[in-house]
């Protein structure tokens, strides 16, 4: 699996390329580990690159997505490929993830996400 992460602001923007599986998930839940922070609240996936995903690949985005919302954060998916999609909705996680086909539509709503954040700390 190919991964790049980037710290914007507040915000993880992790691209992610190729099977998303037991055998790459420990790589990608390692550079989330370092990247997520109270300071960094949201993460932006784009799984445009993403041809599988298994379910060691779900737990992770969930994992994920726990940890942000406890930090007061969210989490947005982008370019989810028809297969994975299928997947992350029989799982039973379509309404729980925020799904966007482009990246700048996920990007937008997690910045508008830490809008509301810094309404409500003031």
């Amino acid at each position: 699996m190919q991964i790049q992460s980037y710290i914007n602001g507040r915000r993880l923007d992790l691209i992610l390329a190729g099977k998303m599986d037991a055998l790459a998930v420990p790589e990608v839940e390692q550079t989330v580990a370092s990247a997520v922070s109270p300071e960094v609240c949201v993460a932006v996936v784009d799984l445009s690159g993403v041809d599988y995903i298994s379910s060691a690949g779900l737990r992770l985005l969930l994992n994920l997505f726990k940890k942000l919302q406890q930090a007061g954060g969210t989490m947005a998916l982008a370019g989810t490929k028809t297969y994975c999609r299928k997947v992350i909705e029989l799982a039973g996680f379509g309404g729980i993830f925020p799904m966007f086909e482009q990246v700048a539509e996920a990007t937008a709503f997690c910045d508008q996400a830490l809008g509301n954040n810094a309404e409500r700390a003031t």
